[in-house]
Order: structure tokens, then C-alpha cells, then sequence
């Protein structure tokens, strides 16, 4: 199937290249020459060759559509080692966390006499 002229005034086109500057003679080649674009058929090796054009892009979409699921696949994989250190990494902290708290604290209690000594002497 082909691509038929959509319906237009004729008369207003070649009047709007003839407003613009464009010799009668010339704007009614125009029309002639897009009215026989739209209303020849495209030729058996146009169809071919696009046809083919199409098959090597699909081929070549459905290649990287493959390697895209192959690397999504390697994501996941990582994703979930990922997961699983983090978990084991949380078991590993969390007795730390009952070691560190009071350690902190008295850390934390010491510094402040200190720096109160200090704005005692030198204030």
C-alpha cells in the first residue's frame, strides 16, 4: 500500500508559492511534483531494502535487549552479596554497640570535667 495525497486546495498552494516570490509556472511544477510522490506506488526494491533495514535493527535491538537482561542479572547477583555482607556485618556490630556505648559515656564524662577544669583555671 501507498501513501495517498491528503486532500488540499491546489489553487491556495500554488497561490501561497506564487505570494512567496515563486514564478506561476514553477509553483504548479511544485503540485505536479509532490502530487505524483504521493500518488506513485513506492518500487519493490524500496520495500525490500527497508525491509531488511528494519530486520538488522530489530536484530540488533534484540541483541542488546540480551545483554541488558544478562547485566540486570549480573546486578541482582551483586545486590544480593551486598545484602548478605551487610546482614553479617550487622551481626558483627551489633555486640560491639554494648561496648562502645559505655566506653563513650565515661569518654564523653571525662571530657566534660575536663574542659570545665579548663574554663575554671583560665576564664
Amino acid at each position: 500500500m501507498y501513501a495517498t495525497m491528503p486532500a488540499f486546495d491546489t489553487h491556495k498552494y500554488v497561490n501561497t508559492l506564487k505570494a512567496a516570490g515563486v514564478p506561476e509556472t514553477q509553483a504548479e511544477a511544485h503540485y505536479c511534483a509532490l502530487a505524483e510522490v504521493f500518488d506513485s506506488p513506492p518500487k519493490k526494491d524500496d520495500l525490500r531494502q527497508q525491509g531488511d533495514n528494519l530486520r538488522s535493527e530489530i536484530g540488533t535491538l534484540q541483541g542488546d535487549f540480551h545483554t541488558l537482561r544478562g547485566e540486570f542479572g549480573e546486578l541482582r547477583n551483586e545486590f544480593a552479596e551486598l545484602r548478605g555482607t551487610v546482614m553479617q556485618l550487622r551481626g558483627e556490630i551489633a555486640p560491639l554497640r554494648w561496648m562502645i556505648a559505655p566506653t563513650a559515656v565515661a569518654l564523653g564524662g571525662s571530657f566534660i570535667g575536663t574542659m570545665a577544669l579548663l574554663i575554671k583555671n583560665f576564664a
